[in-house]
């Protein structure tokens, strides 16, 4: 086993750090996860394996860090509608009854 030495772990830190936020960018400006993928590829990110990220990869770290697929303004507050009026599926779930 080997073990990881401490400047090595600051870079993965800072690198994770830096992706969180451009996935969180990626949401703010309503990119899909695939669009956001291309992106993160474009800035040089790769998986754990060295492999071009992917629209999987950059769900499951939204996922993993608890952020929305679209951003907070294409909603209305209750979450029922989009901002253009149109139902949401748990919106018009509760529309239909």
């Amino acid at each position: 086993m080997t073990s990881l030495d401490s400047e090595s772990a600051t870079e993965r830190m800072v690198a994770l750090s830096a992706c969180r936020h451009a996935c969180a960018n990626c949401t703010q400006t309503g990119w899909s996860d695939a669009q956001g993928a291309v992106l993160l590829n474009a800035e040089g990110y790769r998986t754990s394996s060295g492999q071009p990220c992917r629209g999987q990869n950059v769900w499951y770290r939204r996922q993993l860090w608890g952020m929305p697929s679209e951003p907070a303004d294409a909603m209305t507050s209750d979450r029922l509608r989009w901002s253009d009026g149109s139902y949401t599926v748990r919106g018009g779930g509760r529309r239909l009854g």
